[in-house]
């Protein structure tokens, strides 16, 4: 199911401060990068995400399209890290056919 920017803000927003582990996975033309971190910042322009003592990743927000789910629709989704399990996912979506996945995850 489509949701809006605002709509997608807000679940960042509540992921960030709960200081949700996040699973990350992006599909771009001959790139595909599976990582886990935290939210660091959420605006309407792009969140950033840590992913480690000197890594991040900016996810820009313009022009997408966003959807909001339980992770069982994303089939051979590698188990999270650290014994904890996929709760929810949002997509973002990008024309043609590029896309970011964050997973909301859970302790064990």
């Amino acid at each position: 199911m489509e949701h809006s920017l605002e709509d997608a803000l807000l679940i960042l927003d509540k992921w960030k401060n709960e200081s949700e582990v996040i699973g990350i996975i992006t599909f771009v033309v001959n790139l595909e990068v599976r990582m886990m971190g935290k939210i660091e910042s959420v605006d309407r322009d792009a969140i950033t995400l840590l992913c480690g003592e000197n890594s991040y990743l900016v996810v820009r927000l313009k022009d997408c399209a966003f959807q909001y789910g339980d992770p069982r629709e994303f089939p051979e989704i590698p188990a999270p890290p650290g014994g904890h399990q996929y709760a929810a996912f949002l997509s973002i979506q990008y024309p043609p056919d590029e896309f970011v996945v964050l997973f909301e995850t859970t302790a064990d």
